[in-house]
């Protein structure tokens, strides 16, 4: 992912005041590297938290490939071989960070990696998926021939880096053929894109610098370390004399620092300090929490995530249900936006290779579906409903057909003889 100078953008677009230069003033960088991303998500917790907790929400459970309206055994075999659900995850925590990422595929067709996959191969030829961060696989060449409407302006080869981003026994270094790469993006298969932490990177610094501050703080106060005001009508030049006399191998500071240790550590019961006021340092915090709200607040307004569910959650159980169900609403929007296309778009290039035949479908259970107790109370209460309505009238407001299919039952009401396999 290129730099991105976020000073540049603002003068350009608003204008820049002439006075002040807020990325300098507050201490934020101008450009945000990958390295930069990349050591916020490994190092930030709340930068971790974010990125992992969208991706877990949005493989909470698992999509199936259907044929014919049952599951394919083959491809989920396949698919349990590879660990390919897992490695697919991983490509979307790295293409939050990153901005992009890719899955780089290993046949068993004989072919060098910087060869193109010629005819047809199969799901066992299917050796490895290896997911790799965008500063691991970058665009080496571009196709140019602007004549050539299918081809212009995408990757035409790829260079795969395993060792870029540190880890033990990676040392694959190759040129990879398209063929043999599949990027995963919000923008598709495009390596044009931008993390998804930059946008909430100055709340991010802006958070470590108050945690930052309030345990530094909070150490220097513990540590106690001893102000010492000498007096301005003292001898100074006859005190130190008389110090330095006490131990002449040491210095006049290394005497009182000494001291000081010895005090702080609770071996001496009493410091001598005539013409001397010593006391503790004493530093006094403001309380950080409603300093530290405001990134907090700007940060998970920027990943569409509610507070409670980055930090955990709270008390009160109507404001955790209303945010449960907007988080919900926002994973469901970001899997049908570019999460499922973005598997389309994969199988679609392992069918195009022979590895699967046509007649597939995507199925994904709807997070933002009732949960079998919520819809098991709503019938509960369509029943009570009919309940105190019989007081008044014959007829019911709702069937036993409508609250079946309410509690999430089939709606045919079943004979109870039947149930229990006796006859009538």
């Amino acid at each position: 992912m290129t730099a991105f100078s976020i000073k540049e953008f603002l003068s350009r677009v608003v204008g820049l005041s002439s006075k002040h230069d807020h990325y300098t003033d507050f201490g934020w960088p101008e450009n945000v590297t990958f390295w930069q991303l990349h050591k916020m998500y490994e190092r930030n917790d709340l930068a971790k938290a974010s990125v992992k907790k969208t991706t877990e929400k949005t493989f909470q459970n698992l999509p199936v490939i259907l044929r014919n309206d049952v599951e394919d055994t083959e491809l989920a075999g396949a698919f349990d071989r590879l660990g390919f659900w897992d490695k697919l995850a991983d490509l979307d925590e790295y293409a939050q960070v990153g901005g992009y990422s890719g899955l780089v595929i290993r046949i068993a067709d004989g072919k060098s990696f910087a060869e193109p996959i010629d005819g047809s191969v199969s799901l066992d030829d299917l050796v490895e998926i290896i997911p790799a961060w965008s500063e691991q696989l970058k665009v080496s060449e571009w196709h140019l021939d602007e004549t050539d409407p299918d081809t212009y302006g995408k990757p035409k080869t790829f260079t795969f880096n395993e060792s870029a981003i540190t880890r033990e026994g990676a040392n694959r270094s190759v040129v990879v053929h398209p063929d043999r790469v599949f990027v995963w993006s919000s923008t598709g298969d495009t390596v044009n894109c931008v993390s998804a932490l930059l946008s909430g990177y100055n709340n991010l610094l802006d958070m470590e610098k108050i945690s930052g501050a309030g345990g530094e703080g909070f150490w220097k106060t513990a540590a106690a370390r001893l102000n010492i005001q000498i007096d301005k009508a003292t001898d100074f030049q006859a005190f130190k004399q008389a110090v330095e006399a006490s131990d002449p191998s040491k210095s006049f500071q290394e005497i009182l620092d000494e001291k000081a240790k010895k005090l702080n550590a609770g071996f001496d019961a009493s410091y001598i300090s005539q013409g001397m006021n010593v006391a503790p340092f004493s530093i006094s915090l403001p309380q950080p929490k409603e300093f530290f709200d405001i990134p907090l607040a700007s940060y998970a307004a920027g990943r569409s995530m509610p507070v409670k569910e980055l930090v955990g959650m709270q008390t009160g159980e109507r404001a955790s249900t209303q945010d449960a169900q907007a988080w919900n609403n926002a994973i469901m929007s970001r899997r049908n936006r570019w999460t499922i296309p973005s598997i389309r778009a994969l199988l679609q290039q392992m069918e195009r290779f022979g590895m699967i035949s046509a007649g597939w479908v995507i199925e994904w259970d709807d997070l933002t579906d009732d949960t079998p107790q919520a819809k098991l109370d709503r019938a509960d209460k369509m029943a009570d409903i009919n309940t105190k309505q019989s007081a008044t009238e014959s007829q019911p407001v709702f069937t036993g057909e409508e609250i079946r299919i309410e509690a999430g039952y089939d709606g045919e009401v079943p004979d109870a003889f039947d149930d229990m396999g006796l006859e009538e």
